[in-house]
């Protein structure tokens, strides 16, 4: 099987993240779209699902930006103007992606959450509800917090120049303990209505 060079493995990128958006921004939209047609207003998962979509346009445009929009591809070694490679730096980093990412995770979970309690109203399982919520802010602080300060110096994140010197946490570990973490969540908001269907029995 051949390898892909860098501008082989950008353009396939470009195109994941294109159509991700494209059926992500449908699916909100028919959303919309049947719930306008019905008696039922907007409500807070609506609104969660929308800010959501937002925070992923926010993670999507700088990638596709860089990408197509900079350098034409993600292989940043071909550029000669070094304005426009720190450019790309800047907007492609992984840690500057994935701090727009946290920040969109937890408004899908509080959407599903929402929902829930449009359809559950009981007492305890409202209660449930809000520990979870709180739970998945939590998360999305913790994560934020680690993202921003994971390097001594601070700026060490962005300075390519600083990197060999600055005391990092490791980003793989990183991204794997809170992706794992947040799966973790999303077991536990699945598996909340299952309960409740158990429980009328």
């Amino acid at each position: 099987m051949p390898k892909l060079d860098a501008g082989g493995v950008a353009n396939v990128a470009a195109a994941i993240v294109f159509v991700v958006v494209v059926v992500d921004s449908l699916a909100v939209f028919l959303r919309m779209l049947a719930k306008s047609r019905t008696k039922y207003y907007f409500s807070n998962d609506d609104y969660w699902i929308l800010a959501a979509l937002l925070c992923f346009f926010a993670w999507a445009g700088p990638i596709l930006y860089a990408i197509f929009g900079l350098a034409g591809s993600l292989d940043v070694a071909t550029r000669t103007d070094v304005g426009d490679v720190q450019q790309v730096l800047k907007v492609s980093h992984p840690s500057l992606a994935v701090r727009v990412e946290i920040a969109k995770e937890p408004k899908v979970p509080l959407s599903v959450l929402c929902f829930y309690r449009t359809i559950f109203s009981t007492r305890n399982f409202r209660l449930i509800t809000h520990a979870v919520s709180a739970v998945c802010v939590m998360w999305m602080l913790a994560t934020c917090w680690v993202i921003v300060f994971q390097c001594r110096p601070i700026r060490a994140v962005y300075n390519t120049s600083l990197a060999a010197t600055a005391d990092c946490v490791s980003f793989a570990w990183f991204v794997f303990t809170s992706e794992l973490t947040n799966a973790l969540i999303d077991v536990c908001i699945l598996a909340l209505p299952i309960y409740m269907v158990l429980s009328y029995r």
